[in-house]
């Protein structure tokens, strides 16, 4: 198994550069800004392109980041642990690009799940179980 690839293994730039000089800029450095990076450096169309990309965060993989829980010894998983075989772009690329491998992901009971989001607890089901009662179900995610 490969070790995770930190900011220290790979050359980047906090801050403001004025006078950068790329040809493809790629913004936010998550799965789908990796995995472009990626398609541009595999085609000999861009052997000779400088490519950039740009992220707020101080750590590629977007959303992808295991951590341990808070109050727990439970590592959790922030972002990409499951994936669905309807969505067909993301499971070609998985299973036959990058081989993968993957197993089917069982979740059980809704009801038995403890969601963990912005400092707060709740069941899964518990947006749901609000909506049959006409009540309203308040996290601290915002949009």
């Amino acid at each position: 198994m490969t070790s995770k690839i930190t900011m220290n293994d790979i050359n980047y730039i906090n801050g403001i550069n004025d006078d950068l000089d790329i040809d493809i800029a790629i913004v936010g450095a998550g799965v789908s800004g990796i995995y472009s990076a990626y398609r541009f450096l595999e085609d000999d169309r861009y052997n000779n392109k400088k490519i950039g990309i740009f992220d707020l965060n101080d750590k590629i993989g977007g959303r992808l980041e295991s951590i341990v829980l808070p109050e727990s010894n439970v590592t959790g998983e922030l972002g990409g642990m499951r994936y669905l075989t309807s969505q067909k772009i993301t499971t070609s690329l998985i299973e036959n690009i990058f081989k993968l491998k993957n197993k089917k992901f069982e979740t059980g009971e809704t009801s038995s799940h403890t969601f963990y989001l912005r400092g707060q607890r709740f069941k899964e089901n518990e947006w749901e179980e609000n909506q049959k009662k006409q009540d309203k179900f308040y996290t601290r995610y915002f949009i």
